[in-house]
């Protein structure tokens, strides 16, 4: 009875951390520049960006010129070359024979025109140093929406579609949403919008990507249930024999005897042997997606969501070979958040308060870590 009793409270509990929370000036500005990086990595501007390491640090590139090297700081991180400060490929394209979303009405082709290619960096740089600056937001977001978006259907319509980019422009989108809607706001009301809890366009343009991250897995974890019309867990150990069919394309794509093409592809026999296990494990998998919105119930159970989605992804990296690492990186900037603990641990070592960044006065200490 006792429990029936607290449910009131605890209903009361959720909807106040569900709604939008506050954020320092010195969480904005990290997470910005940190995001930053990640939309400068996943820009197709070519050489020399695409291999600026190698022509301005060739020592890095040779220590990591192996699997093993790249490798050996993962986990929690991803492999060492998804850290440098590398572009993506160029776009070589020209064609769009199976048109995918705003292919189907725009000819993107242009993307791998030589001319626009080498126009490209003087617009994306430029724009990704205002965008980490918080500078001309409402020009430079949405120029790099565009291009982010854009080049990557162009990718997608040639008849396989690619998801390692997605999270990137989908939160570029949002964000731009944000501060659109904060700018008109000014040019029509002539002040900055405030909303009755005192949370400014600042801390929308943060909340908003952590809503979207957590709605990016719990999306990803319905689909399962719906395409396989609720069996998903049932013919989750049929998985290893796609194990074994990704694992044959791989060696007749890189002939590389030494990581694929074996006669026992590693977790594809286990999981077909014990296929109860494999639905229990799978299963955690399934659920970590399901529920991931309880990453919204305070900043303890978002940075504890985050680690776990990352050792979610990282098994899939070991196990079935899928490789998100932007959206590893994304989940560490926005959901794990480690400044913010940093200082929040630096505050309780020190018990001074004015010896270290502070959160503004307006703003509380945050939520507990759950017990």
């Amino acid at each position: 009875m006792n429990i029936f009793r607290r449910l009131p409270y605890l209903f009361k509990r959720i909807s106040e951390n569900l709604r939008v929370w506050k954020f320092s000036r010195y969480e904005v500005v990290t997470m910005r520049i940190l995001f930053a990086f990640v939309i400068y990595q996943t820009m197709p501007l070519g050489k020399p960006f695409s291999n600026l390491t190698q022509g301005l640090f060739p020592a890095i590139n040779s220590a990591i010129s192996n699997k093993e090297k790249n490798e050996q700081f993962r986990p929690p991180l991803p492999p060492i070359v998804e850290l440098l400060p590398n572009s993506s490929e160029r776009m070589t394209f020209d064609s769009q024979p199976s048109p995918n979303g705003i292919a189907r009405l725009v000819d993107l082709t242009f993307f791998s025109n030589d001319r626009f290619v080498s126009l490209l960096p003087w617009i994306v740089i430029p724009a990704i140093l205002l965008y980490a600056s918080g500078m001309a937001l409402p020009i430079t977001l949405p120029l790099l929406t565009f291009i982010s978006i854009g080049s990557r259907t162009l990718s997608n319509s040639q008849g396989a579609i690619n998801h390692g980019f997605q999270l990137v422009s989908a939160i570029l989108l949002i964000q731009t949403s944000i501060i659109l809607f904060g700018w008109i706001y000014r040019l029509i009301k002539k002040r900055h919008f405030v909303d009755r809890r005192q949370r400014t366009v600042r801390d929308y343009f943060i909340y908003s990507t952590i809503l979207l991250c957590v709605g990016f897995y719990m999306i990803a974890g319905y689909i399962k249930l719906i395409k396989s019309d609720g069996e998903w867990i049932k013919n989750s150990p049929y998985i290893g024999i796609q194990l074994v069919k990704t694992d044959r394309q791989n060696y007749y794509t890189n002939m590389d005897a030494k990581h694929f093409g074996q006669s026992k592809v590693r977790w594809a026999s286990d999981m077909l042997e014990h296929p109860n296990f494999t639905r229990v494990f799978m299963g955690c998998g399934l659920c970590l997606e399901l529920f991931a919105f309880v990453a919204l119930f305070g900043r303890g159970w978002c940075a504890i969501t985050g680690l776990m989605i990352i050792g979610f992804h990282q098994l899939n990296d070991e196990i079935m070979g899928l490789m998100f690492y932007h959206n590893e990186k994304i989940v560490w900037i926005f959901l794990v958040n480690l400044p913010f603990w940093l200082v929040i641990l630096s505050r309780k070592i020190r018990k001074d308060p004015a010896l270290i960044p502070l959160l503004s006065d307006e703003e509380s200490e945050p939520e507990a870590l759950p017990t």
